[in-house]
């Protein structure tokens, strides 16, 4: 064995005669023996060969070493046969942990004794946690029952064939398919299972998506405008759409039973038919005149083509109707229609298949292959062996980094790559790949397992599109939407939900929803979640629209909502649901607002009723009065202040006055009345009606007067504030029957931003405020909103008539001022009144007691007076006279012209109404002083702002008196016109 004789063996060294050296070896065995007093032995290469050297020690009798006996074997075969079982079976265990296909054992119990690589990536476990399960930890009761059936199969002897629904650890369910092997002892005990199976959850889906897209073509099949035939190679039809039985007047039973060369009129439809069945043309489009039930014609364009399903040829032909086209072309009019294709029926099926396996050298050149590659590739083994593996994909720089990566990380797994086909085809696929490597550890290639993912990737990206589209609109959506499951769990939100509520993601996502935001009903009850709408569309299954309650923001406040609660449906079973709602604050605002106009609106028609019954009779009312005041007031000058007569006209001159002030009141109420603005000084005005006021109040209650001196001015229309003052002191005399102090108080305020946080309805800006405040009963918490509604009164009958405080609040809005009012019950009421403050100086107003009736007098003056009131020209007429005038009466515009000519215009004063019976009284003057310039004018009138035309009476410079006027006012506007004239 060694080649030499034993005279050259004898006294040699073993490591001098096996391996030629002069000492021995680290791993020498003799060496080794010596140290363990064991046995020892190695194996080593010598040229071709492979020799195994044993060595066992000899001991003497005091168990010492004393020799050893040498044997030398040659081993090559068994090397050889050894290194070959290793090859094979870390190449088979190679190809079991890559597979994709997912490989496992059972024992008797169903629980795992083994599983691979894919077996752990298909349930989600770790191979620990596995091979403590069993297949009962891994699927429901009724899958369970299956496995036991299958177990019952397999323990007969043969091999089961199932589809099971796992649950993976995720809590999700994929769908496997299982081949499964029994495995026996050597007497056929049962002992457990050899699994292979894989996930087909994505072909199941598959599957499923071809059902429904078979369900829409038949859908757009029969409902397509156009007729549809499907025929045998024979030409017999095997199904037509509604559209061919409509357009030919058969029922579709009856047109099964023809065939496409019996209802073609001319023989071009059947020779069409036998160019596409015999190859000559892929597709054909023709015309042709179809023959209908009754036996007209119908002209068709007609698209044939012939396509395989299940192994059998069929013949598919779309029909148009071209009569309007044909129609429009006989009459002239070209018209080019676009013909549509119709795609006839496709299925696709479905192949299951082992995924492509490939080995790769050092070098990158592929040394082997499956079945899987040829397929993929489009070429055969014997093209495919010894190429580089880059020239089969898309990207081959992309396949040689993944190549790279596994040489630096040992393995890649899910490297996303395409495999292009022969034919110019494209498959995406997954690789997952590992470094193969010899006994020694020499790495000597890749072993590299696929895995087609085509349609997987294709239908990832539609439900990515899909999903970013419903995630768009979640979060674009204005409404708050919401999930909710059977427990009443949020599980879902979109962005509005948190704007609007102000809960987050976590706050709400597994959360009790209506424990959150729907806990309490609008009046502050408690509301059970059973009578909730978003439960109760559990029970009922219905929509439910609420558009009554409220939800509950985080920071503690609620808000009304509409919202729709509709139920949630997986495969016919309610599983919750889902809950759209909008916060309707806004709206409800709106409504209120909508409310408060509609009422305002009321009020203004009201206030335009009373406003045209005033004005309608505010003429003739003031005529009336301006007859009964002047005639009082005649007769009292003639009438000594002691005779008895003297009291009852001044109650006469009383009373009448309070009717020319209700008068006004309804004029002021209704807006009618013009307003002559001028620099005014409250305390002034005050002053200047003490007297009255103290009359009104009578002698049981007193009057108090805080003026604030050097008052800023306003601009005002002095009898409106006049009738404001005088409407809150009866308001006042009233509240106090028992007696009590009146208050009156002005002052001037500057309001800040600050202020008028404070002080309601405010304005920055200068203000003069009025203060009027009693001492008596108060107004009830309850109708003091009410207190400035027109007719809005709290006293007898007879009593009040509901205007004052309208009035009030009227005259002060109208001087851009605002009213504020404060009352307790049995203590008082304060009204505050702001009125914007002005710079200029209020010059003071000349009391009219103070002018003597000899300053009034005439010195025969001449005075056209028109008036077409016979009661007030007499009246006019004979205070005029009285107090030293010369008057010259007229009824109508004609009399004023006549007396006018007959005089020669010599008159120093015109006086005369605005309305009369027969011209306009602005008018008249005009004419009769465009004759004589230089006549002065005063115009009367008891008409309101309506018909009085005040800006050309101002524009003119005519002097203006509004009926009733006193005798005191006629006069002194008389001596002044005249005066100002001279």
């Amino acid at each position: 064995m060694l080649g030499i004789s034993d005279q050259e063996i004898k006294g040699k060294q073993c490591w001098q005669l096996v391996h030629g050296l002069s000492e021995p070896f680290e791993n020498c065995p003799i060496v080794r023996m010596k140290k363990s007093k064991q046995p020892e032995s190695m194996i080593f290469q010598e040229g071709d060969r492979w020799l195994e050297v044993s060595v066992d020690p000899i001991f003497d009798d005091t168990g010492q070493i004393k020799g050893a006996v040498h044997v030398v074997s040659d081993v090559t075969k068994r090397k050889k046969a050894k290194e070959a079982l290793y090859e094979s079976e870390r190449k088979y265990r190679k190809l079991v942990e890559n597979i994709e296909e997912g490989i496992a054992s059972v024992d008797e119990n169903e629980k795992f004794i083994y599983v691979n690589h894919a077996a752990i990536k298909i349930f989600g476990y770790s191979e620990k946690e596995l091979l403590k399960k069993s297949l009962k930890d891994l699927s429901t009761s009724n899958e369970y029952k299956r496995i036991i059936e299958q177990t019952s199969i397999r323990k007969t002897g043969k091999t089961s064939r199932y589809e099971l629904n796992i649950i993976k650890k995720n809590g999700t369910n994929a769908i496997i398919s299982v081949t499964s092997s029994p495995l026996f002892d050597s007497h056929k005990k049962y002992l457990g299972a050899f699994g292979i199976f894989s996930d087909i959850t994505e072909r199941k889906q598959a599957e499923e998506a071809l059902r429904e897209s078979e369900e829409k073509y038949k859908m757009m099949f029969e409902t397509a405008k156009d007729a549809v035939f499907i025929s045998d190679e024979n030409g017999k039809f095997m199904d037509v759409n509604q559209m061919a039985c409509e357009s030919l007047g058969y029922s579709k039973e009856e047109l099964l039973k023809l065939s496409n060369k019996e209802i073609d009129a001319d023989p071009r439809g059947y020779e069409a038919f036998l160019e596409i069945r015999n190859g000559t043309k892929e597709k054909v489009t023709f015309e042709v005149n179809q023959r209908r039930k009754d036996g007209t014609l119908l002209p068709v364009e007609i698209t044939g083509s012939f396509f395989t399903s299940g192994g059998q040829r069929i013949a598919l032909a779309i029909a148009r109707d071209i009569t309007e086209r044909l129609s429009a072309e006989q009459a002239g009019k070209q018209a080019e229609e676009d013909i549509r294709r119709s795609a006839a029926y496709t299925r696709s099926l479905i192949e299951a298949s082992l995924d492509p396996l490939v080995t790769i050298d050092p070098g990158g050149k592929i040394t082997d292959v499956n079945k899987a590659i040829e397929i993929a590739t489009g070429r055969t083994r014997k093209e495919i062996i010894g190429s580089d593996f880059s020239n089969y994909f898309t990207e081959p720089a992309k396949a040689k980094e993944g190549y790279k990566q596994v040489f630096k990380k040992g393995i890649v797994r899910d490297y996303s790559l395409e495999i292009k086909h022969k034919n110019g085809s494209v498959i995406s696929v997954l690789y997952n790949a590992s470094l193969y490597k010899d006994e020694s550890g020499k790495v000597i290639g890749i072993f590299a397992a696929a895995r087609d993912i085509t349609k997987h990737k294709k239908a990832e990206d539609k439900l990515e599109r899909l999903s970013r589209q419903y995630e768009l609109i979640l979060n674009s959506i204005n409404e708050g939407i919401y999930g909710v499951d059977m427990q009443g769990n949020t599980t879902f939100i979109n962005p509005a939900v948190e704007s609007i509520t102000g809960f987050g993601t976590k706050e709400l996502i597994g959360h009790h929803q209506h424990d959150i935001l729907h806990y309490l009903k609008p009046d502050g009850s408690h509301y059970p979640s059973e009578e909730c709408p978003i439960y109760m569309a559990f029970k009922d299954g219905l929509v439910h629209h609420v558009t009554d309650e409220i939800f509950w923001r985080k920071n503690g406040t609620s808000f009304p909502v509409e919202y729709t609660a509709t139920p949630i449906r997986k495969q016919g079973k309610i599983v919750g649901s889902v809950v759209v709602f909008r916060d309707i604050t806004e709206r409800k605002k709106m409504e209120e607002e909508k409310e408060t106009l509609e009422y305002q609106l009321r009020q203004s028609q009201k206030l335009e009723s009373i406003g045209t019954l005033a004005g309608g009779v505010a003429h003739d009312f003031n005529n009336l009065l301006t007859i009964i005041q002047g005639r009082t007031q005649l007769l009292l000058l003639d009438t000594n202040e002691n005779d008895p007569k003297s009291r009852d006209l001044r109650q006469i001159l009383d009373a009448s006055t309070r009717a020319a002030s209700l008068t006004r009141q309804l004029l002021l109420f209704s807006r009618k009345e013009t307003m002559e603005m001028k620099t005014v000084n409250l305390n002034q005005t005050i002053n200047n009606l003490l007297k009255m006021l103290n009359r009104l109040i009578g002698e049981d209650l007193s009057v108090k007067t805080i003026l604030t001196p050097e008052l800023w001015s306003v601009e005002a229309d002095e009898g409106n504030l006049e009738q404001v003052i005088m409407n809150l002191t009866v308001n006042a005399r009233d509240a106090m029957p028992d007696g009590g102090i009146l208050t009156i108080q002005t002052e001037n305020l500057q309001l800040s931003e600050k202020d008028c946080k404070i002080i309601p309805e405010s304005n920055t800006g200068h203000f003069v405020r009025l203060m009027i405040e009693d001492t008596g009963t108060g107004i009830p918490k309850d109708i003091i909103d009410k207190i400035f509604d027109p007719f809005f009164s709290t006293k007898a009958v007879g009593k009040g008539t509901g205007l004052g405080l309208s009035v009030v609040y009227g005259i002060v809005k109208k001087h851009n001022g605002w009213i504020n009012v404060y009352s307790e019950t049995d203590q008082g009421t304060t009204f505050k009144i702001y009125l914007p403050a002005t710079k200029s100086s209020a010059q003071e107003k000349i009391n009219e007691k103070d002018i003597t009736i000899e300053l009034l007098n005439g010195n025969g003056e001449r005075v056209l007076l028109i008036e077409d009131d016979p009661g007030v020209l007499k009246y006019a007429e004979s205070a005029l006279r009285q107090f030293g005038y010369s008057p010259f009466p007229a009824l109508d515009g004609k009399q004023a012209i006549a007396v006018f000519q007959q005089e020669a215009g010599n008159f120093d004063l015109i006086l005369s109404d605005v309305v009369l019976p027969d011209i306009n009284g602005l008018d008249l003057v005009v004419k009769l002083t465009e004759e004589h310039p230089g006549i002065p004018v005063i115009m009367c009138s008891g008409y309101t702002e309506d018909k009085v035309k005040q800006s050309i009476i101002n524009n003119r410079g005519f002097g203006f008196v509004q009926k009733p006027y006193k005798v005191h006012e006629l006069l002194k506007i008389i001596k002044e016109t005249i005066t100002g004239r001279d």
